[in-house]
């Protein structure tokens, strides 16, 4: 807790798997790839493994939202959504401006992360995604494509759309 060794003697060993059975293996391990400086020791407590976990709790329950709004589309729809993605670069162009905005912090976001691990430095990408996430993704996206899908319940009459796939 106070940046020092783990010693048995002085009783502050993290335990792993005490950890893992608390908040998970992949908590634990994206603590410990964000918390990766270079060259120096992994200070790990059990507050660095809090915060991932419930930033990958955060992650499972937009995947859930996402996949709700996806699951009540009708067969034109999906049909539609499946051509968006097929020439995603043509049809970005056409997309609202608050999408444009997070499609263009997207690409910039997935060019850094590239950069970073071609220089095998993780820690960097661990953390602009989580920032992302928080800060673009689910503040701002998730939040719009409620208002377009019919309000905060997001279902309207039965039927939804998406941001991607507006009617």
């Amino acid at each position: 807790e106070k940046n020092n060794k783990m010693s048995k003697s002085k009783g502050n060993v993290v335990d792993p798997l005490e950890v893992v059975g608390k908040y998970g293996a992949d908590a634990l391990r994206f603590s410990l790839l964000t918390g990766v400086t270079p060259g120096q020791d992994i200070p790990l407590s059990i507050r660095d493994v809090e915060a991932p976990h419930r930033f990958l709790n955060k992650l499972w329950h937009l995947n859930r939202y996402v996949l709700s709004c996806l699951e009540h589309l009708n067969g034109e729809q999906r049909r539609r959504v499946g051509e968006i993605w097929e020439d995603f670069e043509a049809y970005e162009q056409k997309l609202p401006f608050p999408e444009r905005v997070f499609s263009s912090k997207l690409h910039d976001l997935i060019a850094r992360t590239t950069n970073s691990f071609e220089r095998y430095q993780l820690a960097l990408p661990g953390r602009w995604l989580w920032e992302f996430i928080h800060d673009e993704f689910a503040s701002w996206i998730v939040e719009i494509s409620k208002t377009r899908i019919g309000g905060q319940g997001g279902r309207q009459g039965g039927t939804t759309t998406t941001t991607a796939a507006p009617q």
